[in-house]
């Protein structure tokens, strides 16, 4: 029958088609293209919005001066400053050590004159290196002002110390020296040993206003006890007689090859030479360098020179008066032992001769 036929028909078809998908009509295709445009001008209004941004570190970068987790400071590394010395004898003075250009050591050579005058003799060993820093000399000259009168006035730098030497004519001028250095210099570390004549004279009490009591009168210091007075640190007058040998007993003092720094050792010797000398004051020296035989005369007569230096230069540091001092430099003169390997070791040295 029709009927019949046509029925299974539409059946088969009904099961057959739910297995298709139906290809997507206009707007599926417009919500693919316009949901994630809307996405993205939403996300852009929320940025603009404050969202916050990373534009690198904003604000003071820390320095060395930020406090340290433990409450402290950081160390700052120590200023490294090339040696130098200057040292005074009558007007004479003598400079000796490294500056990093000429203009360093005008600076020097004017502070000096601006502090102790213009017709001091320089005695200039002073040599031009641009790979060193130096003292900063621009505002020495208050320094030298205040030691204007300190005949044997010295001063050494090294590494970040600065050593003050000589005899002020009172203990007001050694303070006064003393924070003239501090001012000139308030970063570096000062070694006073500027010594005195005379103790400074104590202030003179203030007056009572009118009508008001006198201040009470101290009590009387007690009379010393009776008894044999103590010792006193000078050495007789026999051990001043037997300097000149007590000294050479020591030991030498002797250099490396082209060197002219003193080592523990002689610094250790040179300590007790220091000691002779000051408890005989009348002893004059003359301290006398020399080389070996290798090199020439323009290489070793300076070389021997700075040796004596360098020893005079510290027994000074160490309270000697610098003139009773005579440093001179003898090349490879007058040696001591042969020339071998071993003899040079001796033939390097320095020679305390007191008269």
């Amino acid at each position: 029958m029709a009927g019949s036929d046509k029925a299974p028909e539409a059946t088969e078809w009904r099961r057959v088609s739910k297995y298709y998908r139906r290809p997507p009509g206009l707007a599926w295709l417009l919500g693919l293209l316009l949901i994630p445009l809307l996405l993205g001008v939403i996300g852009y209004g929320e940025l603009d919005r404050g969202w916050p941004r990373v534009t690198g570190p904003s604000g003071a970068l820390p320095t060395l001066n930020m406090p340290t987790p433990h409450g402290g400071m950081p160390s700052i590394p120590a200023v490294s400053l090339a040696p130098l010395s200057i040292s005074r004898n009558g007007n004479d003075f003598k400079l000796t050590g490294d500056v990093p250009s000429g203009d360093a050591k005008a600076s020097l050579l004017d502070a000096l004159k601006a502090g102790f005058g213009p017709d001091i003799n320089l005695i200039d060993n002073l040599r031009i290196n641009p790979d060193i820093t130096s003292l900063d000399f621009s505002h020495a000259a208050g320094v030298f002002k205040a030691a204007a009168s300190v005949l044997d006035f010295g001063l050494d730098v090294k590494g970040d110390n600065i050593k003050l030497i000589g005899t002020a004519g009172s203990a007001d001028q050694q303070r006064a020296i003393e924070e003239a250095a501090a001012a000139a210099w308030p970063n570096l570390n000062l070694v006073d040993t500027v010594g005195n004549n005379g103790a400074g004279a104590p202030s003179a009490p203030a007056s009572p206003a009118p009508g008001s009591a006198a201040p009470a009168s101290p009590a009387p210091a007690s009379a010393p006890p009776s008894g044999p007075a103590p010792a006193s640190p000078v050495p007789a007058a026999a051990d001043c007689a037997n300097l000149s040998t007590d000294i050479k007993g020591l030991g030498p003092i002797t250099f490396p090859t082209n060197g002219f720094a003193l080592s523990p050792d002689a610094e250790q010797t040179l300590n007790r030479v220091a000691d002779k000398l000051k408890g005989c004051a009348s002893a004059k020296v003359s301290i006398n360098g020399y080389t070996d035989n290798t090199g020439n005369d323009a290489i070793n007569n300076p070389l021997s020179a700075n040796r004596a230096n360098a020893v005079a230069d510290y027994l000074k540091a160490q309270g000697v008066p610098g003139d009773r001092l005579t440093a001179k430099g003898l090349g490879s003169s007058n040696p001591v032992a042969d020339n071998g390997p071993d003899g040079q070791v001796k033939n390097r040295r320095v020679e305390i001769v007191v008269s």
